[in-house]
């Protein structure tokens, strides 16, 4: 398709075209997106028949889907999975295209009950708004008592433990965390507790 992809395993292609943007112009996003994206798509639909575009996150990328879907003629089904329905409504210039794009799904899943509240409270139709929480790998990850977590971590002690996993990003704010914590540390001097945090990125250092 004249697109640079790669292959997933199981033999899924994975395509990813260039998308044009205006850094700082928020209400231009999908109209950028959309018209790069555009005749890729409809080369794609010749070659293969898809039954739904699936759109994650509100906007832009679910409201572009949401024009490619009705460009194929085919259903949308859009993907809300945390700050694009918890923050972007806030913003008045984002609350018509986030509702657009979620009016414009034929089935709107949710990450948990609150997101699915948020959703409705757009004035989403509630009957199509479904919560699926992400899967876990039972046999990967499993309850353990807190004694043993605690001596996997290499701590013994019986304060408080406060845990981390993640991302060590500036947008996870990690950062936050333990500014956070030493304002608790600073109120707590009574009982004492730790701060244990795994990850690793540009804040590592």
């Amino acid at each position: 398709f004249g697109k640079s992809a790669y292959t997933m395993d199981g033999g899924i292609p994975v395509y990813h075209p260039t998308v044009l943007g205006v850094p700082g112009v928020h209400r231009l996003h999908g109209t950028t997106m959309y018209l790069s994206v555009r005749s890729f798509i409809r080369r794609l639909r010749r070659e293969w028949e898809f039954d739904a575009i699936l759109g994650i996150w509100a906007y832009p990328d679910t409201y572009v889907a949401g024009l490619l879907a009705r460009d194929s003629a085919c259903p949308l089904v859009a993907n809300v999975i945390g700050s694009d329905i918890n923050e972007l409504p806030n913003k008045p210039p984002m609350r018509p295209r986030v509702k657009a794009a979620l009016d414009a799904a034929y089935r709107v899943i949710a990450l948990s009950r609150a997101m699915q509240q948020r959703v409705v409270e757009l004035g989403v139709a509630s009957e199509k708004v479904l919560v699926q929480y992400n899967g876990v790998d039972g046999e990967r990850f499993r309850l353990d008592s807190k004694g043993d977590s605690r001596r996997q971590l290499g701590y013994t002690g019986a304060s408080p433990l406060i845990c981390y996993v993640g991302n060590l990003q500036p947008e996870k704010g990690p950062d936050i965390l333990i500014n956070g914590f030493k304002v608790l540390t600073k109120k707590r001097r009574a009982r004492r507790a730790e701060l244990v945090v795994l990850g690793d990125g540009p804040l590592m250092r």
